[in-house]
């Protein structure tokens, strides 16, 4: 596509394979089934009618629920609920939940530990992804709380961030922020600063 489709969202059932990407600057929320034989994509269904951001699919009580961020909140406190009958048929929003800090934007696919249920979070209270945040979700009566767990940052100098963690049987996937030329960034960002100075 012409648009930047970002975001490991990835929805299995039996041997079938969905993906749901990000694609906010250019479209909804779609649903594509992966083809392993050829590694191609076929798009299937619209899940949600809004430009949001890091979507998550979770069922609670069998019920599929979304959960993401949309702007002006989309790296911020609160996280959109949407809600439908059928994992991959549409969504309608349910409601929204707002944090104590910016910790709204997903970091991955929701899992469980024993009894817990555990939401991946990007820490986005000084930059965006600036680490992860491990939220515990709780949902009673159609109610849902998010109650942070655990915080996860970069151990060393060379990454600045983390923006995904994805784990499936024994494995974790996770995904560290950098940057290749980090002076020549300084530099640049140093520079817009100066003009915007100028300018204003």
């Amino acid at each position: 596509k012409s648009t930047h489709l970002s975001f490991p969202a990835i929805y299995t059932t039996g041997k079938d394979i969905y993906l749901y990407p990000e694609n906010s600057k250019g479209d909804k929320c779609w649903l594509y089934k992966y083809n392993p034989q050829n590694d191609s994509c076929v798009k299937k269904t619209q899940l949600v009618d809004s430009l949001v951001k890091d979507s998550i699919i979770f069922k609670f009580d069998d019920i599929p629920f979304i959960f993401t961020t949309t702007e002006p909140y989309a790296n911020k406190n609160r996280i959109d609920i949407y809600k439908s009958s059928e994992w991959n048929v549409k969504y309608k929003y349910w409601n929204s939940v707002s944090l104590n800090n910016n910790s709204a934007r997903s970091a991955g696919n929701i899992f469980k530990i024993g009894d817990k249920i555990i939401r991946p979070a990007q820490d986005c209270n000084k930059i965006y992804g600036g680490g992860l945040i491990f939220q515990e979700i709780n949902y009673e009566n159609g109610n849902f709380s998010f109650d942070e767990i655990k915080k996860i940052y970069p151990k060393n100098d060379k990454h600045i961030g983390m923006h995904t963690f994805n784990k499936y049987n024994n494995c974790a996937v996770l995904d560290f922020k950098r940057y290749k030329h980090p002076v020549l960034l300084f530099l640049i960002n140093g520079m817009k600063k100066n003009i915007k100075k100028f300018v204003m």
